[in-house]
């Protein structure tokens, strides 16, 4: 996949320690798994659901695709790296099977570089264990196929459970899925059309009917669902 996007985009994403896998996936880990590995801290999942957070890993199964270019995005954008890339279009899907295999073995990976950390919780410290997956910037994503739509089943099948973000752009994608994830986040990030389109930067036509059409199917799912908000300050608002 290396062909399909630019090096140095690939280069930005292994500076912000992101570990790639297969040809569009990509893991990193987050604060608090930093946390309970070396002071025993878990975020709210373990409050609620019994979740550690040195077993949950945060991915993207579609790291460089999107429908939205926002301002505040943790990807890399356009006007960052001053390359471009076709964000529209994934011709390729890796197996999924293979990409959960492929998300273990990097949760093993960040899991070795703690070893031997003075404050390393010696509850924290047992074999690579995937518990919980927080998937992103998948639905996003025009082309994606129906056996990726349908794998929280193959999570589901190794006792992971799953939380999924979405920005809502693609309603008839999360109404499409066969299986529901644990949890549902949808993003709201702006409080009516015109600051969405000059925030989120919609790539696609109609984004805020469609962010309207995907709160409205959250009374639809037995699973919970959240809306989502990320505050920025005042200045992004002014670009």
């Amino acid at each position: 996949m290396e062909n399909l996007v630019p090096t140095t985009l690939i280069q930005a994403l292994q500076k912000q320690k992101y570990h790639r896998i297969g040809g569009h996936s990509a893991v990193k880990r987050c604060k608090w798994f930093y946390e309970a590995l070396t002071g025993g801290r878990s975020c709210y999942k373990h409050k609620f659901y019994g979740i550690n957070s040195h077993q949950c890993i945060q991915m993207s199964p579609a790291v460089f695709y999107c429908t939205q270019q926002c301002l505040f995005c943790w990807r890399a954008q356009h006007s960052d790296l001053q390359v471009s890339w076709n964000e529209m279009t994934l011709p390729v899907w890796d197996v999924p099977e293979d990409i959960i295999r492929g998300i273990v073995r990097a949760q093993s990976r960040i899991l070795s570089g703690y070893k031997g950390h003075v404050r390393l919780d010696p509850r924290s410290s047992g074999k690579p264990n995937v518990q919980d997956i927080l998937l992103s910037v998948w639905l996003e994503n025009l082309h994606s196929t129906n056996r990726w739509e349908s794998s929280f089943t193959h999570f589901g099948a190794r006792d992971m459970t799953t939380f999924l973000v979405t920005n809502g752009t693609l309603p008839k994608k999360l109404s499409g899925l066969s299986c529901e994830p644990t949890q549902l986040y949808v993003s709201v990030c702006a409080p009516n059309e015109e600051v969405f389109k000059r925030v989120c930067r919609p790539q696609v036509a109609g984004a805020w009917e469609s962010l309207n059409e995907t709160l409205a199917l959250l009374q639809s799912f037995r699973c919970p669902t959240v809306m989502r908000s990320t505050l920025v300050k005042t200045r992004i608002w002014k670009m």
